[in-house]
């Protein structure tokens, strides 16, 4: 009666583990316990005494790792690769759970396959089911440009009323990437729209700016803005620099990589807008857009960067600002002798990093004060005069 047992996983991939078992058949589904739960089970197997040689009969035990339920009997003969079509009609039907984590495992479970059929999900993206069509958005998105069939039908889905299918479909195309590029001026035509009654927070706004610019999550337009319409791109860009969301506006960083000098002018007001007006959830990764604002408009000599590079030095996020406080410096510092104005201020940010500020080591907190009264140094001993332009 004793075969080998061979584990799989969910998505097809041999676990490895071989033990006998006294069964002809076996169906095992593990939730998300992972080797822990193999290594249990070897345990038990062995004390069972029932650890021998594999042999060409092999069970196959199935191993859930996205704990969805799946179930089948695979027949040893042929090494279970029926199993696959059989999952695949599964993770398929799994994709109009009603449970945003069953959906989102299945979706997962799916990308990981190497062989998944589009037009089936292409069909799904018409059910009248709200959340067959969301699975079906996440499980595309999973599958990235092998989705590339399916562009036009979830552009469809961007003129829907549910928010939350349009952002699904907005990040299913950003996925997809450049087969999806035609898609674009739509994005940036959503990424602008503000409706506070619908939606208040703005979510669209920050998950389109992720699709779009965020070079983390490989944004559409994260790494070239070449035949971007640029007004399209000002509008969306100055409505995301107010979205609520710290991460959110962080993530437009990226265009002011890549547009030129030139080119970024248009964008300076809404630049130091988003400096002196903080986002106000999100404040963890809020920091860098405001630190990249800061250069923008001291490389361009922009006369109100230098009280708001003061401000922000004073009101920054405690955390790590002693790497940022030096970076904060050398910004202000290439103003030249036009930082004179500041010192009173920067003498009371030295005192105020040295003595008070609260919940900060205090080793760090000499180093930003020291760092502080250098510039005030070279600030006084500056030669430089650059010519100033005033945004108002």
């Amino acid at each position: 009666m004793g075969g080998a047992l061979r584990i799989i996983d969910s998505t097809g991939a041999s676990v490895g583990l071989r033990t006998s078992m006294y069964s002809s058949a076996v169906l095992l589904v593990m939730p998300l316990m992972g080797w822990y739960m193999i290594s249990l089970i070897t345990n038990s197997l062995r004390r069972a005494k029932l650890f021998g040689a594999p042999g060409a009969d092999a069970d196959v035990v199935v191993w859930d790792r996205f704990n969805i339920g799946l179930s089948d009997r695979v027949d040893p003969k042929t090494n279970g690769l029926e199993l696959w079509t059989r999952q695949i009609e599964q993770l398929l039907e799994r994709l109009g759970s009603w449970s945003p984590v069953v959906r989102e495992r299945a979706a997962v479970a799916l990308g990981r396959h190497e062989d998944v059929p589009i037009p089936p999900l292409m069909k799904m993206l018409e059910s009248p089911d709200l959340k067959t069509r969301l699975g079906t958005c996440q499980a595309l998105r999973e599958l990235g440009e092998r989705s590339a069939p399916a562009v036009d039908a979830l552009r469809k889905l961007l003129s829907e009323s549910d928010l939350w299918l349009r952002i699904k479909a907005a990040e299913a195309l950003a996925a997809i990437g450049t087969p999806a590029m035609p898609a674009v001026p739509q994005l940036l035509e959503l990424l602008a729209q503000v409706d506070t009654e619908k939606d208040p927070r703005g979510m669209q706004q920050r998950y389109l700016s992720f699709a779009l610019f965020d070079g983390e999550d490989n944004g559409m337009l994260s790494r070239s803005l070449a035949d971007i319409d640029r007004e399209a791109l000002y509008k969306a860009v100055r409505a995301g620099l107010k979205n609520q969301d710290g991460r959110a506006r962080g993530s437009i960083g990226s265009v002011y990589r890549n547009l030129s000098a030139e080119e970024i002018k248009p964008l300076l007001p809404a630049i130091y807008q988003a400096i002196v007006d903080p986002a106000p959830s999100g404040e963890m990764f809020a920091d860098s857009i405001r630190v990249e604002g800061l250069r923008l408009l001291a490389r361009h000599r922009i006369e109100e960067g230098i009280r708001a590079c003061v401000t922000y030095t004073r009101d920054q996020n405690p955390w790590d600002s002693q790497e940022r406080t030096p970076e904060l410096m050398k910004i202000l510092l290439s103003y030249g002798t036009h930082a004179k104005s500041v010192i009173p201020e920067l003498t009371k940010i030295a005192d105020y990093f040295e003595k008070d500020e609260k919940d900060f080591p205090a080793e760090l907190m000499r180093m930003k004060a020291e760092c502080v009264r250098k510039t005030i140094i070279a600030i006084q001993s500056s030669k430089k005069s650059p010519e100033l332009i005033r945004l108002k």
